[in-house]
């Protein structure tokens, strides 16, 4: 599996197992031709709350749950270097996770072959002459690898959904998106936020199909 996969995919292992996940991806253009690629994934503190209110246990340490070895060894990776891949983790009032902060030079012509090998990296967008593609395979992957699933746990993953948020310095128009899996391609909803786009999809779907999504000048 690809670098920045298995860093997301630890990512959310780190979170999974408890409770109902967000994924929010936020992708501009800055001046000099790169692109800023931000990823945030969170679970909610008050599936913990509700948790010790049941169990009647102390206050949670929230700490406990984010892996800083296997995170910083990912980081730390050569072949994950090219992205400037930066990670803080996120524990405030409300939510615990990570914040994944890359940078994209497209105009880099080694980041670019990378980028368009067929090893395609999830999360990352690949531009062709009529649309960008966005791989988000890394998820049902590692669901197939386990098929006998929690239905709690997928339940609380049913709330849960992946945001992307691609700001119009990047793409001006939309023409439509196509929701890609092993199945079938559907067109999928977007909105337009006058200086970004938005397209919303539920969690459970990048569990249980290997999703691509295609996005159309």
């Amino acid at each position: 599996m690809k670098k920045f996969s298995i860093l997301v995919l630890v990512v959310i292992l780190c979170l999974t197992c408890t409770g109902c996940i967000d994924i929010v991806q936020h992708i501009t253009r800055l001046p000099d031709g790169s692109e800023q690629n931000t990823i945030k994934i969170t679970v909610s503190k008050m599936i913990f709350a509700l948790a010790a209110g049941v169990s009647s246990s102390e206050d949670k340490n929230y700490e406990e749950f984010f892996n800083d070895k296997e995170i910083k060894k990912l980081i730390d990776s050569p072949k994950f270097n090219p992205f400037s891949a930066k990670i803080s983790k996120i524990n405030d009032p409300v939510d615990i996770g990570y914040l994944i902060d890359m940078n994209i030079n497209y105009n880099d012509k080694n980041i670019l072959k990378k980028i368009n090998s067929q090893d395609a990296i999830d999360f990352i967008q690949k531009y062709t002459g009529e649309k960008a593609i966005i791989n988000l395979t890394s998820f049902s992957e590692k669901s197939n690898e386990n098929p006998n699933k929690d239905e709690a746990a997928m339940a609380l993953l049913a709330t849960g959904k992946y945001r992307l948020l691609i700001s119009k310095s990047c793409i001006k128009n939309i023409s439509k998106v196509v929701l890609k899996n092993d199945k079938e391609k559907l067109d999928y909803n977007f909105l337009d936020l006058y200086d970004q786009f938005l397209i919303e999809i539920p969690i459970p779907i990048l569990f249980s199909e290997r999703v691509v999504l295609e996005i159309y000048f």
